[in-house]
């Protein structure tokens, strides 16, 4: 007994793929504000976002194929090299290293 596919298996709706642009285009909002520290997609949000504002099941290959085709897809950056410094000059001495100059959540107006 033969399994005969009733129609194209590898294809998703116009409106599930105008979703995901649509979504991947407002993850692109916030990683074109220089104020905030975010370098990529989290195509697992995206994917719940599809889930709960437009009740659509996608799949994350599905979302990030569609980036990839698009302006929406950011490459992973290359690992830097990290060569240990010593920024003391007693030994013991503590350092906060922690400071930033940059804001934690797009939805926070300040620093």
């Amino acid at each position: 007994m033969c399994y005969k596919r009733e129609g194209v298996s590898r294809k998703i709706c116009k409106e599930v793929e105008d979703n995901i642009i649509r979504e991947l285009a407002s993850e692109k909002q916030l990683i074109d504000d220089k104020a905030m520290p975010v370098w990529s997609y989290n195509y697992s949000y995206i994917r719940d976002q599809i889930r709960k504002k437009y009740a659509q099941e996608v799949s994350l290959t599905t979302i990030i194929s569609r980036a990839k085709k698009t302006v929406f897809y950011i490459p992973k950056r290359e690992k830097r090299i990290h060569d240990r410094e010593i920024s003391t000059h007693y030994v013991d001495e503590l350092i906060q290293h922690d400071s930033s100059y940059h804001r934690w959540s797009p939805y926070v107006e300040q620093k």
